[in-house]
Formats: C-alpha cells, structure tokens, sequence
C-alpha cells in the first residue's frame, strides 16, 4: 500500500475491496473489523483495518458465514476447510462445464472438416454459453404497450420503484418474456407444496439447510417465507427466477455520524435484520448454473436473494 496513505473513507474503502458500505457496518457490527473514527465521528479505515477487511472479504468469497470468520480469525481453521472444499467443488464443476463446451466446438470444427455444416441448434448451443441474455417486449397497463429492452441482463436485477409503481405487473410480464424463466409471487409465503418439495427432495432439504445456517448465523431469522425463498432459489428449474418481494418502509440508522437508511422489520416475512444478508458471497462468485433472479421490490428486500448468484443490480 502506498506509503503515505493514512485511512479511507467507507465509500472509498468498500470501492477499493468491491463490497457495500452496508457490508463493512455489518463486520464492525459482528466484531470483526474495528474502523477508526475523525474527530467529527466519521469512520476511517486505515492500512490494518483494510489489511482485515481485504481478509474478511476473501473469506465471504469462499462462502463463510460471519459466524464462521469469527471462529477462523479466532484460530479454528474447520470452516476454512469446509469452505475450501466447496470452493473446489465449484470449480471441479465449472471445469466439467468447460470441457463439455469445448468438446461441442471441437465436434463443430470436425464436421466442418468433413464438408458438414453445423446446425442452427448447434450453433446456438455454442454461442448460448457466452452470449449475453438480451430480452425485449412491450410492458402492460399502466405503460400501453410502450417497448422495452434489456441488453445483458445481469445475474441479479432489483426492480425499484415507488409503492403502487407497477413492479410486480413488470416482474410478472419479465418472467413471460425471459427463457426458461419463472414467477414467484407472495403467494409462497403460504405455500403448502414447500414442506413437501423439502420431504421429497432430500438433495434440495441439504442445499436449503445449509444455507438457512447461513443465514441465521449472520442475523436472519427463520420462518416459512425464508424457507419458501430459498427453497425456489436452491430448486434447479426455473433457469431463471423472477421473485416478488415484500415492500418494506425505511428508517434512519441510528449508527454515527455515516449512517445510512437502512430497511426496518420485515414483519410479514420475519427477516430480521436484512443487513445480515447484504454482503452474501453468492452474488459476488461464479456458480456452475447461470441462473438469474430480477427481484421486484425495494433493493433491501433483495438482498437477500443475493444469497445465490448475482452481479449487478440494474
């Protein structure tokens, strides 16, 4: 680090480490990194508590909990491989991926050699794996039929707008208009298939599991919405899942002088508070699917779906 460096703000800091501000309140908050503060209050994270951050960060990526950090940082090195071996998982799958793909472009090529032209299915299988999703309809009431398109529709979307805006009419014609795509409304809160889904599935009852530990060891509270969520985020199909999101008011953080406005009780959903899910590694790392989730609603109910793959939001 250059040496006259001396401290960054949070804006520059989470820049510099690619997390949200949120995301560094929430390791002070759990214990793990400790900002200093100016003389008017403001945090201020020099070398050491970059140095930390950077460390806390790497470990998310690996798909360690809070809880999890805390444990490894204290000196039990456990979760550390738990998440190591995971992490090879992943990448054991991507490289399947990979070589499958490989292999169709090489079986391309080979019957080119022999005067055979492709198909168009062929191609398009191909070019689907790189290809950026591109999608374009005309929206419903209240926009008339006006057009709209999206280029590149990023992995995770969050669909923002005034209460009464038409979100979840946009969502619902989005999950029409996109490939192997589909809707979940707030009707989950109270279905009875998810306790079944769980029973018959004991692969997705692990996945669900194994990430409900997650959750709750940085703050989430269970409850059958949080299970119906993440049950339709684990499930293999749709390929993409358009999700309706419970609104939620905001309310001041009471937190210093940098305080930000963050969701209050999500009373209907029982997530408390949402800021334990807002720095979730599955939005920032690959995963062998190439799942998408456009989220309707405002982007602190989002974050929680960021529990699962994700990029940008829009």
């Amino acid at each position: 680090m250059d040496p006259s460096f001396r401290s960054f703000t949070p804006a520059q800091a989470s820049a510099a480490l690619g997390v949200s501000a949120k995301a560094l309140r929430l390791y002070e908050q759990h214990g793990l990194l400790v900002p200093g503060r100016t003389r008017t209050g403001w945090r201020a994270y020099d070398a050491g508590a970059m140095a930390r951050a950077a460390e806390i960060v790497a470990f998310r990526n690996l798909g360690l909990s809070l809880a999890q950090i805390a444990r490894v940082l204290d000196g039990k090195p456990h979760d550390l491989d738990v998440g190591l071996a995971a992490h090879e998982a992943r990448l054991n799958e991507q490289g399947r991926q990979l070589a499958s793909a490989l292999e169709r472009v090489r079986l391309l090529r080979a019957d080119l050699a022999q005067g055979r032209a492709p198909t168009p299915r062929g191609l398009e299988q191909v070019v689907a794996q790189s290809a950026p999703l591109t999608i374009g309809f005309a929206l419903p009431w209240p926009w008339d039929g006006e057009w709209f398109s999206l280029h590149d529709v990023p992995r995770l979307a969050f669909i923002t707008g005034p209460l009464g805006s038409g979100k979840t009419r946009f969502a619902q014609r989005l999950a029409t208009a996109l490939p192997d795509a589909g809707f979940l409304g707030l009707d989950r809160l109270s279905d009875p298939a998810v306790a079944q889904r769980l029973a018959d599935d004991a692969a997705l009852a692990e996945r669900v599991e194994c990430r409900l530990v997650w959750l709750t060891d940085d703050g989430a509270e269970r409850s059958d919405a949080l299970t119906a969520l993440v049950v339709a985020l684990e499930s293999p199909t749709p390929a993409i899942v358009v999700i309706d999101m419970v609104e939620e008011a905001e309310r001041s953080n009471p937190d210093g002088a940098d305080g930000a406005a963050s969701p209050s009780r999500n009373e209907q959903a029982h997530i408390d508070p949402h800021d334990a899910l807002i720095d979730d590694p599955w939005s920032r790392r690959d995963r062998a699917d190439r799942r998408r989730h456009p989220m309707s609603g405002q982007p602190q109910c989002a974050s929680l779906c960021r529990a699962v793959s994700g990029r940008e939001g829009l």
